[in-house]
């Protein structure tokens, strides 16, 4: 079986959706993987797109669009954001199988119901995106997606769910090998996670009056926010009750730099991200979740991430995390002051708990979610159609 991911990325879920499934099938010498962005298309004198061409499309037993597809920059090309509307139907001609990869809730942001995902609205709530993103649902062959509360949410008779994955090849063995005179603490996440970090913000500002600890913020710099927002904040009134936790946050930023207590570390090649996570060498990782109807879609894999860094996780105790965190393997809290200040600091002034907390949820990752064990479950979903 050839098998063909069309995508337009090398960032964010394109690691663990495609590039990681890529590596482990094409261990397997009956079925062979190509991951590519390379189609060329034809245009009319109005520079309207009316064919799509791809090598990889004829050579392709199943063709795999992960996504969305970004237009082309090339403004003047009218129906650029038909691409890859054009490329599936031009597989469906070919009688190819196609398959629709998603592992994010568009309903919900198409509906407006997500608008706290700031630059997830911005990208994905316009006509064309939609248009794309309908056409995917409807006309492939097959949906995969990552939790079931995602299948529900899209066309589930369609709709296979395989779960996010880690490649332990590339995080390695256990190792709790940390220092705990001093504790780092890891917040990860980019830009739209804003509003969860609000969750977290008064808990840390609190405990860094009490302990020795770093805050680490990985995914995001605070030049970059500054610089991203400037005009917003000036037009806001921070008066205003609903702005006072942007505000809030970005007080705090600048007091944590001042006393030299926080660390920023931006995104890094997706090649590289396993390895700076676990460079950081955090003590304890945590992640807040708000638990919008737009969260509840989302997967586990920043747990699963964490654990395979053996870092041990306090997560918001909501879903998708209150589905895979147990007792045993992590601390689930209530999206309040002291419940994350409580738990935060049980962690900070326990490291036995701590270890144990990292092993156990190491090895439910190792156990559950080792890509080396479950990518044959793509390979049976492409076969099946």
């Amino acid at each position: 079986m050839k098998i063909w991911f069309a995508t337009d990325r090398s960032t964010g879920c394109y690691y663990v959706r495609e590039k990681i499934i890529e590596k482990y099938i094409n261990r397997e010498w009956i079925h062979e993987v190509r991951i590519d962005d390379q189609i060329s298309f034809k245009i009319n004198d109005n520079k309207e797109i009316i064919d799509v061409m791809a090598d990889s499309l004829d050579w392709c037993d199943v063709m795999v669009l992960a996504r969305t597809y970004k237009p082309l920059q090339d403004k003047s090309i009218k129906s650029r954001h038909k691409i890859p509307i054009l490329l599936l139907r031009k597989a469906k001609e070919l009688w190819k199988k196609v398959v629709y990869e998603i592992d994010d809730d568009f309903k919900t942001l198409f509906e407006g119901k997500a608008l706290h995902n700031m630059s997830s609205v911005e990208i994905y709530n316009r006509w064309d995106k939609k248009e794309q993103i309908d056409c995917f649902y409807n006309e492939s062959d097959l949906i995969t997606t990552t939790t079931e509360e995602l299948r529900q949410k899209l066309i589930p008779e369609k709709t296979v769910v395989l779960p996010n994955c880690i490649d332990f090849e590339e995080y390695g063995d256990f190792n709790f090998n940390k220092r705990w005179d001093k504790i780092k603490i890891l917040v990860s996440g980019g830009i739209t996670h804003l509003r969860d970090w609000q969750i977290i913000l008064d808990p840390l500002k609190q405990l860094s009056k009490e302990f020795p600890i770093e805050i680490i913020f990985y995914g995001i710099d605070s030049n970059v926010l500054a610089t991203t927002f400037k005009d917003y904040f000036q037009k806001m009134d921070r008066n205003n009750p609903l702005n006072q936790w942007m505000f809030s946050l970005f007080d705090f930023i600048n007091k944590s730099q001042e006393l030299g207590n926080i660390t920023f570390v931006n995104w890094v090649e997706v090649k590289d991200y396993q390895k700076t996570l676990k460079s950081l060498g955090a003590n304890i990782g945590l992640i807040p979740l708000e638990g919008t109807e737009f969260d509840e879609s989302k997967s586990d894999i920043k747990f699963r991430e964490y654990s395979a860094c053996s870092i041990p996780v306090i997560a918001s105790k909501v879903i998708p995390y209150s589905n895979n965190i147990t007792e045993e393997t992590g601390i689930l809290c209530k999206n309040k002051f002291f419940n994350w200040y409580n738990a935060i600091k049980k962690l900070i002034e326990n490291e036995d708990l701590a270890k144990r907390l990292a092993l156990n949820a190491y090895n439910d990752t190792l156990k559950n979610r080792d890509i080396s064990k479950n990518y044959k479950h793509w390979i049976d979903a492409y076969k099946n159609l």
